[in-house]
Order: structure tokens, then C-alpha cells, then sequence
């Protein structure tokens, strides 16, 4: 009796001792594949400007905050008036991609005139920025002062101070430029919305004007 009650316990222990060591092995499987998941995970990671110092606010009920605002205002004053004959196709991209699809097709038709007017002439510009206001509540309306430097190849040609609006609309929690034109002066480069038509109509003047000049000159 007293053998048989030994053996029983001895199984007992030695199964139990089994099952023990069952689960140590599944817990060391299950931290290597846990281990792996870890190292091999994507992992995204916010990294924050370390000269950001105020709030930047985009809402769903069409407001933005000031600074994120002015930041955009000014990368785009950057990228569109700082250019050069080499330059100049990139920055119509940029500005094409950060602008309303809506008036794409506009801004590309402007876009090809200003790019070949900078590239036959070798146009270079600077612009040096000054101040950035905004003239309605909700941020969407900036208004920008500073003096532009036109070069033609390396001689200074002009040298002006220049005042630009900028126009942008809230598209859920994105921002598009829907319009840039220069205050009180004519210029070249005004990408406010106007009809395919319109341009078509200012583009055959502005040859009739040419046409007319050479004829000046032929005389």
C-alpha cells in the first residue's frame, strides 16, 4: 500500500514538474516573439521644432491660429519670390501643391508665363520680408510687406518695396492658397482666380503688343 501511494505522488510530482516546465518553455516563447515584434515594429516618431515656442491651431470649424498662418505665409513669400532661371520650375510646383485643385489649371497657365519671362530674360528676385498683418478674424486674409530686388543676370535692375495678399481657405483640417496678388501695383505675377478665357484674352493682347513694338522697331 504504502509503495503504491508513493508511486502515485511520485507521478503526480513528476507531472506537475512536466506541466511546470511546459509553461517556462511557453513564457520563454512567447518573450523572444515579443522581443522581435518590438525591435522589428514601424514606429513613428513626432519630432517637434525646437524654435516652435507658440500654439499652432488648424480646426474643423474653419479657423487657424495666427502663427501657423504666418509660418505658411512666409514659406510661401520664400519659395515664390526668391527664385532664379533654375529655380523657377521647382517653386511653381511647390506653390501648385500647397494651392486649391480648384484653380490648378489657372495657376499652371500663369505659372508657364512667369516661368518663361524669369528664364528668357534671366531674371533673378530677392525678397526681403518685413511684416505680415491680418486683416480679417479669422487668419485666413494675410497681408505682407517687404522690398523686392530684381536682378537681371548679375545687375541690379530694380530694387522696390513691394506689398503682396495672400488669400487661404480651411478644407477640413488642410490649408490651401487660393490666392496671391500684389497691393496698389501691377505685376506680373498675380495668381488670383480668373477663367481660362481671360487668360486666353490677355495672353493674344500681350502678343498684339509685341507684334506692335516689332513693327516700331522694323520703322
Amino acid at each position: 500500500m504504502i509503495a503504491i501511494e508513493y508511486t502515485k505522488k511520485l507521478d503526480s510530482t513528476i507531472k506537475q514538474r512536466n506541466i511546470l516546465f511546459l509553461c517556462l518553455i511557453a513564457s520563454f516563447v512567447v518573450l523572444i516573439l515579443l522581443i522581435i515584434i518590438l525591435v522589428t515594429k514601424s514606429r513613428t516618431v513626432i519630432l517637434v521644432p525646437s524654435n516652435l515656442q507658440t500654439e499652432m491651431r488648424l480646426s474643423t470649424d474653419g479657423k487657424a491660429s495666427k502663427t501657423y498662418i504666418e509660418q505658411f505665409a512666409r514659406d510661401i513669400m520664400h519659395t515664390m519670390l526668391n527664385v532664379t532661371p533654375s529655380s523657377i520650375k521647382y517653386a511653381s510646383k511647390s506653390i501648385l501643391k500647397i494651392s486649391s485643385p480648384k484653380l490648378h489649371k489657372t495657376l499652371s497657365h500663369q505659372f508657364a508665363v512667369y516661368e518663361k519671362d524669369v528664364i528668357n530674360k534671366n531674371i533673378s528676385t530677392y525678397f526681403s520680408l518685413h511684416t505680415i498683418t491680418f486683416p480679417t478674424e479669422d487668419n485666413l486674409s494675410v497681408l505682407t510687406e517687404g522690398e523686392m530686388i530684381t536682378f537681371i543676370g548679375k545687375d541690379i535692375v530694380s530694387k522696390q518695396n513691394r506689398k503682396y495678399k495672400l488669400r487661404f481657405e480651411l478644407n477640413g483640417t488642410k490649408i490651401f492658397l487660393i490666392g496671391f496678388n500684389e497691393v496698389e501695383e501691377l505685376s506680373n505675377l498675380q495668381l488670383e482666380s480668373i477663367t481660362e478665357e481671360q487668360y486666353e484674352e490677355d495672353l493674344r493682347k500681350a502678343k498684339e503688343d509685341d507684334h506692335f513694338i516689332e513693327m516700331e522697331d522694323e520703322l
